[in-house]
Order: C-alpha cells, then structure tokens, then sequence
C-alpha cells in the first residue's frame, strides 16, 4: 500500500479491508493507451493489466493481454519485441512526466475521481487497485 493510503487509513481509523488505493489502474490506463495507439485501436478495446508496485517493479501481464476475445500475442501484426519498449515506456512513463511537467497530479487526479464515480455509481468493475494486507492473508 504507497504511504498516501495508509496515511488515510489510520488517520480516519478505517479497517484496511475498508480502504483502497489506485494501485496500478493508471499504469493500466497507459498500458491500453500506448496498445492501443501502436494498432491503431481504441484503447477500449484492449484489456490488459500492470500489477505489482507502482514504477519499477510492476509488470505487465501480457500472456493475459486481449484485444477484444483475441489474445494480444495473436492479434495479426503484433511480435512479442514491441512488448519491452511499451513496458518501458509505461514504467516510465511518470518520471518523463515529471521532468516536462514537474508533477504528475494531474492524471493520478483523474484516475482517483474516476474510481470514486465507480463506487458511487456501484459498477461492480474489476480494477488494479491495492488495499493493504492483514496479517494471514
């Protein structure tokens, strides 16, 4: 769990099992997005995760990789040597930011107000959000 998370967790005295972090879900975000853009695809269209620690140790789970009900390994024009420079490129992807930009609030703002819409709205969608383990899980 990143420190932002269980410092609002203990503050407000929530049970861990009752507090989520964002996880993975932007690099997830950009994961699709830099897919999609190098098919020519709506980013819609793929389904694919980054799990594990935000930066970089996450990684990209591209034998789960589809497009549609077609796994990515098998869409027509993709080779196994594009996945490297995008897992790069995705893992990357904050510290490029923060060199242009100086922060990288913006897209973590977006992807935070996001899943509160989800909640809200009960949606019932299966994310790559991190919620900070008890003791024997």
């Amino acid at each position: 769990m990143d420190v932002l998370t269980q410092v609002f967790q203990e503050t407000c005295g929530l049970a861990p099992e009752r507090v989520i972090g964002t996880g993975t879900t932007l690099d997830t975000s950009r994961l699709r997005e830099t897919i999609g853009r190098s098919l020519g695809l709506s980013c819609r269209s793929i389904h694919a995760h980054v799990v594990g620690e935000h930066g970089d140790s996450e990684v990209v789970l591209w034998s789960s990789a589809r497009i549609g009900c077609t796994a990515l390994r098998e869409w027509p024009g993709w080779t196994r040597d594009r996945e490297e420079p995008i897992a790069t490129k995705v893992r990357t992807a904050a510290s490029e930011i923060i060199k242009r930009k100086g922060a990288t609030n913006h897209a973590i703002g977006l992807v935070t107000a996001s899943l509160v819409g989800y909640i809200l709205r009960d949606e019932r969608r299966v994310l790559t959000v991190q919620r900070r383990q008890t003791h024997g899980e």
